[in-house]
């Protein structure tokens, strides 16, 4: 009788559950919260979206410069009438720089109608060139101060004229400008100097040239106003006699040694 047995006791069981809901009920309670956790839909971040790598400082471009241009010197073409003084004050450059620019030029009182003329910048250095003996353009060009080099720079051609004033070196490096350094000494040292520092020198005269000589306790320097065919020269010069005072003489060109 087994079977008969087990019946009892199922219903046994049964009836002590419906006999106790506050427990059924408690584990009603834990299953049902149970599984609204296990159905709720649980919360899901956003993915994190990757940054973008960032830039290397060697991938950057530079801003863009625009590089400067150099000046160009100015093409003139000779008209009627012209001659290097009149172009030379119209360009506010000496026309000694002029004819030492343009070397295709025979002689600086000749051009043509229709020459090609390169006017030099004020701040390019040019190459000594020789001026013919006689010239019948004026040592200074009107309008223009005189203060352009003519040759190669050497020594030091600045800080203007620190010769004592007065003397006939003070008046030869007022006269010349940047073309004569301040540091040739005395009267009796000019010429050498010029020569050792490799300046343009010679003993044939020209206009503008500054003349030499060892003469005396000191020596003396003068300046070339303009060279006469008959073998003397137009000089002006100062402390000769009279200190501080400019003086105008003719002279025999022999007696000087150049400096151009």
């Amino acid at each position: 009788m087994p079977m008969i047995m087990k019946k009892p006791i199922i219903v046994a069981s049964l009836a002590v559950v419906l006999l106790a809901p506050a427990p059924v009920y408690a584990q009603q309670n834990i299953f049902t919260t149970d599984l609204n956790n296990l159905f709720s839909t649980p919360r899901v971040d956003k993915p994190m979206l990757p940054l973008a790598p960032a830039k290397k400082v060697e991938d950057a471009k530079p801003p863009v410069v625009e590089p400067v241009k150099a000046p160009e010197p100015v093409i003139y073409t000779v008209v009627e009438g012209d001659n290097l003084t009149k172009i030379g004050t119209a360009h506010n450059v000496e026309w000694q720089r002029i004819w030492s620019k343009n070397t295709s030029l025979n002689h600086p009182d000749v051009i043509h109608i229709g020459d090609k003329l390169t006017i030099p910048l004020a701040t390019e250095v040019l190459e000594a060139r020789e001026l013919p003996a006689v010239v019948a353009a004026p040592v200074v060009t009107p309008g223009v101060s005189p203060v352009q080099n003519p040759v190669q720079s050497v020594g030091n051609y600045g800080g203007g004229n620190t010769y004592d004033y007065g003397y006939c070196t003070w008046y030869v490096k007022n006269r010349r400008g940047s073309s004569i350094p301040n540091s040739l000494g005395n009267a009796n040292t000019l010429f050498a100097r010029a020569q050792a520092a490799g300046m343009a020198t010679g003993y044939a005269p020209r206009a503008g040239a500054v003349g030499t000589t060892t003469r005396g306790s000191l020596g003396h320097v003068v300046y070339v106003e303009a060279v006469n065919g008959d073998g003397t020269i137009q000089i002006s010069e100062m402390n000769a006699p009279v200190f501080g005072q400019t003086t105008y003489r003719t002279a025999n060109a022999s007696e000087f040694s150049y400096i151009y």
